[in-house]
């Protein structure tokens, strides 16, 4: 599943929109994971202009707005779900064969006299999509977002530390299991969940409450220096997931833990290991992490 990187990835690709105009938006089919508002969605954007791109956890949000001195904007809101991902194009065509398969819906879109094309497509269909009229701040009453934690590149360190130490407090849950919450740090998942805890030096069995300080400040700055080289890199290797252009990222190939089961530790030499948490798979060094 595309994770923070991945989704700030897209949305750093898709600011190239930001000021075109939404002809119309086509939708070939009408629910995915679940339904999708598709006749409310198509009124309510068709006419505006695209005034920015953004992401919020794993959530891409598309703001568009008509301009007026008082207009309400409206943002769209979509889940990449397990395979989902946008593409850009340069075509007129309108039919569903003239796109890649796995196309759900795509938006025309127009600035003077350049014309673009944003498909969505998400062969395994557990994308989600639906849509807020109001301001930004609205935004965090939608059902989607409701409830997200921290966004753990949008403060210090110590912030970031000190957070999750306070909700972890006499909690019983295990680290991993902890990261993997979203409402406790957003964007978090199973790769970069592995990837921090490795760099931090922290068992991913371990309980939460018998995290020291230390622990947690060492374990917010691995959070951060993951999250960011993973952005740098262009996001993980995920069989299903793609960049605006079609290609593959790359952090996996960077990893150090992350399917290197058997592989040599690169800090010590040992021998990375592999089990399961809450039925997903985990990896780590038993030498390096404590």
């Amino acid at each position: 599943m595309p994770e923070l990187p991945e989704v700030e990835t897209l949305a750093k690709g898709l600011q190239s929109i930001v000021g075109y105009k939404i002809v119309r938006i086509h939708f070939f089919r009408s629910k995915l994971r679940e339904n999708i508002p598709t006749e409310k969605i198509s009124k309510l954007v068709t006419g505006k202009r695209v005034v920015a791109v953004s992401r919020r956890g794993k959530y891409l949000l598309f703001t568009v707005s008509d301009g007026g001195k008082e207009t309400t904007n409206v943002t769209l809101i979509s889940h990449l779900g397990m395979s989902g991902v946008f593409c850009l194009l340069r075509q007129n065509k309108d039919s569903q064969k003239d796109f890649q398969s796995h196309t759900h819906f795509y938006i025309k879109l127009n600035k003077g006299d350049h014309s673009l094309t944003c498909a969505y497509s998400d062969p395994r269909r557990f994308g989600r999509l639906s849509f807020m009229e109001g301001s930004d701040n609205s935004l965090e009453n939608h059902r989607f977002l409701k409830g997200l934690g921290i966004e753990p590149l949008e403060v210090s360190a110590e912030v970031l530390a000190s957070h999750m130490a306070a909700k972890a407090k006499s909690k019983r849950a295990h680290i991993k299991g902890f990261l993997l919450n979203q409402g406790v740090v957003a964007g978090i998942g199973n790769i970069y969940a592995s990837e921090s805890l490795y760099v931090s030096g922290i068992m991913p069995n371990r309980v939460v409450s018998t995290l020291k300080t230390g622990e947690w400040q060492r374990l917010a700055l691995g959070i951060q220096s993951v999250l960011q080289k993973a952005i740098e890199l262009g996001g993980s290797t995920l069989k299903d997931f793609h960049h605006l252009d079609g290609q593959q990222g790359y952090f996996s190939l960077n990893a150090q833990v992350y399917m290197r089961d058997g592989q040599a530790c690169e800090i010590c030499g040992g021998t990375v290991k592999k089990s399961y948490q809450q039925n997903r798979s985990t990896y780590y060094c038993v030498t390096c992490q404590h």
